[in-house]
């Protein structure tokens, strides 16, 4: 079977992933789909279903806790976000996502949508 494009396959639009860096993006063909990045926004890096915030008694209360995170192997520290239903929590990345500086590379590249998240 051949391989088909995202277009091909009927998609329009399409999020680019937080975890690439500027040269992913400049590098990649979007082969006519229009794509978008995540801008201003601390992007979610993995959803707990235990609460590690549990044994804090934080867990049920809903918001980002800045002083409450966990430590990476290097200096890397992820705030938590408690869910309200208190058995979720959600791990944020470092620090937020933010394009503004390379507006126009990325527009050159194709980038047509820059999303920003609002809480």
């Amino acid at each position: 079977m051949d391989s088909l494009t995202a277009r091909e396959l009927g998609i329009k639009e399409a999020m680019v992933s937080h975890e690439g860096d500027l040269e992913d993006i400049l590098r990649t063909d979007f082969h006519g789909v229009t794509p978008e990045v995540a801008n201003e926004v601390r992007i979610q890096v993995v959803t707990c279903e235990h609460c590690p915030l549990r044994d804090l008694n934080f867990c049920g209360r809903n918001g980002i806790w800045e002083n409450i995170f966990l430590k990476g192997r290097r200096t890397q520290y992820y705030p938590i976000i408690a869910n309200p239903n208190g058995y979720q929590s959600y791990i944020l990345r470092q620090k937020q996502t933010n394009w503004s500086a390379k507006k126009e590379e990325l527009k050159k590249a194709g980038i047509k949508r820059f999303r920003i998240y609002v809480e």
